[in-house]
């Protein structure tokens, strides 16, 4: 089955958009993505077999909830596609395993790198942290950048990443500051490089409470054959530190509250209510543009809807197809609401209906 079929084509525009306060859905031409392991589609395929092993982690690119551009993919790539059939930019196929156990039973990685044959815009690489959030720019500017055969197309570019830090986050170097400061400069390089751009900043919701909830249901979650190893305690550093899932709490609240930040500084309706100094003393000065905007979205969901066959059975860490295409459908929706009409805390809903954009519709700004 196709992601979309049921909503009806929009009228043609009469005048092509002079800014990026002005996008419908069929004037994005370019789709990107900056982030980690559930962008890159990381694990998201269940198994069906008595247990797991290494070479079943893979990235099913095709798939990802924002990027995935099979035909099957629940995706916002393939929400976009029958307004934009020529949309460039989905990641394809599936990257093999890096993963590996060492003798001594623990988990290692050869490391994680880009393909652009399966990546195409999708920079999210499993692993990654703030402190890579540059080197996905870089891959990006490479490609979309000015003076690029797509530099003057209008792009969406969706970031999401901040979990691997927030898993760190009870150790020293992994607190918000450095959050902010990693996210903020990798944007302030990107909107010097990279024109007609709608970057979507998602929050980043309370993982923390999501961990264990496949705990509930014994037996789904798999194992490694003649293995004590729950790999969640490499996902996760902090999980089961003494305090970790209480530190973990807070650095979810206050990375959300920097991602706000950042994002209003790039709002020309918000800009105003700056001073000057303070501008200048936060490094934010002259970021409004009519060609680039970031859009900070709010997504939270509460942990207590959400069944654990919404969770990789791998790991019981990653969503899983089931659980993403919710995720999809919410934030496709939010995407067109102002702030005050998004969902603070989102309940999952299997059935959760796809929203069809009107002819009225814009990519929200406000």
């Amino acid at each position: 089955m196709h992601a979309r079929q049921d909503c009806p084509a929009l009228a043609p525009r009469r005048d092509p958009p002079k800014s990026v306060r002005d996008l419908r859905t069929d004037d994005i031409e370019v789709i990107a993505a900056i982030g980690d392991s559930i962008t890159s589609g990381f694990a998201s395929v269940n198994v069906d077999t008595p247990y797991f092993s290494p070479d079943q982690l893979r990235e099913f690119r095709g798939l990802s909830w924002l990027m995935g551009g099979e035909s099957n993919a629940v995706s916002i790539v393939n929400f976009l596609r029958p307004y934009s059939p020529n949309i460039v930019g989905a990641s394809m196929g599936v990257k093999e395993s890096s993963i590996f156990i060492n003798s001594n039973g623990t988990v290692g990685t050869t490391g994680f790198k880009h393909n652009p044959e399966t990546d195409n815009l999708n920079a999210a690489l499993p692993l990654a942290t703030s402190r890579d959030f540059m080197n996905q720019v870089d891959y990006l500017v490479e490609r979309i950048g000015k003076g690029t055969a797509l530099g003057d197309k209008w792009k969406l570019i969706n970031v999401f990443m901040g979990f691997n830090d927030l898993a760190l986050s009870c150790m020293p170097g992994w607190d918000s500051q450095g959050y902010e400061a990693n996210v903020k400069a990798g944007l302030q390089k990107l909107q010097q490089n990279v024109d007609k751009a709608f970057v979507n900043l998602i929050g980043l919701f309370h993982f923390e409470e999501f961990v264990y909830i496949t705990d509930k249901e014994p037996g789904y979650r798999k194992h490694l054959q003649n293995s004590t190893i729950d790999t969640r305690d490499y996902e996760c550093g902090c999980c089961k530190k003494p305090g970790g899932i209480e530190t973990i709490k807070r650095q979810v609240d206050l990375y959300n509250a920097a991602l706000q930040r950042i994002a209003n500084r790039y709002n020309p309706r918000v800009r105003p209510l700056l001073t000057t100094k303070l501008d200048a003393a936060l490094g934010y000065n002259n970021l409004a543009s009519d060609t680039f905007i970031v859009r900070f979205q709010p997504f939270d969901i509460n942990p207590n809807s959400v069944p654990p066959d919404a969770l990789s059975n791998i790991d019981g860490y990653h969503p899983n197809l089931k659980g993403l295409a919710f995720m999809t459908k919410l934030l496709w929706e939010d995407m067109f609401q102002p702030l005050v009409r998004k969902q603070r805390v989102a309940n999952f809903r299997e059935d959760y209906p796809v929203y069809c954009p009107t002819n009225d519709d814009r990519l929200n700004t406000r």
